[in-house]
């Protein structure tokens, strides 16, 4: 959507930096997981904490990027070059970090047009009661037929409002998924940092996955915006 169209706080989750500030954020709970499981030691979540992915960082990340022809390669690699471990993304493939991030970003997503979807529906039962006696005339078959009221119009439109906003409860639950278990879903990691993972990221581990997410939970998602 071009920016004309796009409102400030959405356009923020679909930019590059927002992106990448993420899939840090999964590399981090993958570390943090790693640690409290006794894989690796003690230490490299939190230095790794302090890397801050900003529009420097990306800069490089596009510098090494047109060497391995490869985003989340480097990205990782930029990332790396300011630590003093090699850990940091071990064990797991690509998808990992970028799948379960865009788990989370589409969380976020969920939510902010759950926000509006909420006080769209606020503002609309405020005018359907204002014109509870509003007389206007019906209309079927493009024509006019017997009076209605606006209210009455209004409570129509908040009706098909309640209703997505139901199936949005459905798919953000469905959506809520990371994964963290290889290039073709044998685990490189043991499963139980996935597990631990997803948990701390508030997403919950995908029952079965191979080099992603199954992508007929995009599909569903698109199926739902596309109706609201």
């Amino acid at each position: 959507m071009i920016n004309r169209y796009t409102l400030p706080e959405m356009g923020a989750l679909w930019t590059e930096l927002f992106k990448k500030q993420m899939w840090h954020k999964v590399e981090l709970a993958s570390l943090q997981a790693q640690e409290t499981l006794e894989h690796i030691p003690q230490g490299i979540c939190e230095e790794a904490k302090q890397v801050v992915i900003d529009k420097e960082l990306l800069e490089r990340a596009d510098e090494l990027e047109k060497v391995s022809d490869h985003d989340l390669n480097a990205f990782v690699k930029a990332v790396s070059e300011q630590l003093t471990n090699p850990l940091y993304h071990r064990g797991m493939t690509s998808y990992d970090t970028e799948d379960t991030a865009l788990a989370l970003i589409i969380q976020k997503v969920i939510g902010l047009i759950e926000t509006k979807l909420k006080r769209l529906r606020k503002v609309l039962l405020e005018q359907a009661k204002r014109h509870k006696y509003t007389a206007e005339i019906g209309r079927t078959h493009f024509i006019h037929a017997e009076p209605i009221t606006f209210g009455f119009k209004i409570l129509g439109w908040i009706d098909v409002i309640e209703r997505h906003q139901s199936r949005l409860v459905v798919t953000k639950e469905e959506c809520r998924v990371g994964k963290l278990s290889g290039a073709v879903g044998i685990y490189s990691l043991p499963p139980e940092v996935e597990e631990l993972t997803c948990t701390l990221l508030g997403l919950r581990a995908a029952k079965i996955s191979t080099q992603v997410i199954s992508r007929d939970i995009l599909f569903h998602l698109s199926m739902i915006l596309v109706g609201i």
